[in-house]
């Protein structure tokens, strides 16, 4: 999981929290 939210972090800076747990 960790690895997925950072790889979603980098890829979009701009992805809230929300986002980025539902993409999760």
């Amino acid at each position: 999981m960790c690895r997925n939210i950072t790889e979603l972090r980098g890829l979009e800076p701009p992805a809230t929290s929300d986002e980025v747990e539902a993409a999760a």
